[in-house]
């Protein structure tokens, strides 16, 4: 999506941003069941409420840092790096 100058560029990036975070999601709950056992339900509260922060912030910080830097690409530069964290999360052992 950074590279794309088009729409059905941008599109086709968002269709395959969309279909490759799918799989994290049973990932991380099989995960959360492993590690934690029982108490995994205490948890994934907390961890699923605390989830809904990413959605509602990104677009709001990718739209401030695009408009003061004038360039889209800085501002998709921000989900670039949470996914960088989101996979880093995922590879290391807690």
């Amino acid at each position: 999506m950074l590279w794309s100058s088009a729409l059905p560029g941008v599109i086709a990036g968002a269709l395959v941003t969309g279909l490759s975070y799918s799989t994290l999601y049973p990932i991380t709950v099989a995960r959360l069941s492993q590690r934690f056992g029982v108490a995994a339900r205490r948890i994934g509260a907390v961890m699923f409420s605390l989830a809904s922060v990413g959605p509602a912030a990104i677009p709001w910080m990718v739209g401030i840092t695009s408009q003061s830097t004038g360039s889209l690409r800085a501002g998709l530069a921000l989900p670039l790096g949470a996914t960088v964290i989101l996979l880093f999360i995922h590879l290391c052992d807690w």
